[in-house]
Formats: structure tokens, sequence, C-alpha cells
């Protein structure tokens, strides 16, 4: 499993009263998951859950 968006996870968005993610964090958590994909790409029998995307997309439904 890769990162999720940690930037939006309550402690990084209390600053911002629950609104909005912190968009520093969750660029370390997509630099490590690229990093990941390209690392376990070349492995087989590998599978990697993209929880990130499943929950940006959450957040971002949410949201709006």
């Amino acid at each position: 499993n890769n990162l999720h968006p940690i930037g939006c996870t309550p402690s990084y968005t209390r600053t911002n009263n629950y609104t909005t993610c912190d968009i520093f964090e969750n660029l370390g958590a997509s630099l490590h998951n690229d990093n990941l994909k390209q690392v376990m790409t070349s492995k087989k029998n590998v599978y990697i859950v993209d929880v990130y995307t499943a929950f940006t997309n959450i957040v971002d439904h949410v949201a709006a």
C-alpha cells in the first residue's frame, strides 16, 4: 500500500478549520508513492493499493 494524503488528516487540517489539506505534507506522501511505484514495478507478484487517490477522491467529493 502507498501512503494516504497525510496533509488531509485532522492534525494538519485543524489550523484551517478542517477545510483544506496541507499541500506540503501531501507532496511528501506523493513523492514517496511515486518512488515506491518505481521500485516495486520491477518486482513480480507485487500489487500496490493506491490509497492516496482513493482518499483524495473522497476528500475532494466531500469538499465540493
